[in-house]
C-alpha cells in the first residue's frame, strides 16, 4: 500500500503500489470482532496509518488489518 484515509461510514480509501485506488467498508469486522471494537469510536477510527513497509493499516501498536484481508475486501467491494 501507499496511502491510506479514513473515510465517512468505517471505510477507508486505499491507494495501492500500482496506483489502483479502492474503497473497503470495514463495518462489518469492527462491529463483528471482539477486537476491532475499539474502532466504533470515529475519532480513534480516523487515526488510521500506513503499517510498516505498505503491508498493514494500523491504528496502534495492537491493532492492525494485514494488506491481504484489504484486498480480499476491497475485491468484494468492487
Amino acid at each position: 500500500l501507499k496511502a491510506v484515509e479514513a473515510l465517512e461510514n468505517y471505510r477507508i480509501k486505499l491507494v495501492w503500489n500500482n496506483n489502483q485506488v479502492s474503497q473497503v467498508d470495514l463495518t462489518e469486522p469492527i462491529f463483528t470482532l471482539k477486537s476491532l471494537s475499539v474502532l466504533q469510536d470515529r475519532d480513534f477510527f480516523k487515526t488510521v496509518r500506513l503499517g510498516e513497509w505498505g503491508w498493514s493499516i494500523v491504528w496502534s501498536d495492537e491493532i492492525d488489518i494485514g494488506v491481504e484481508s484489504l484486498y480480499r475486501r476491497s475485491q468484494m467491494s468492487a
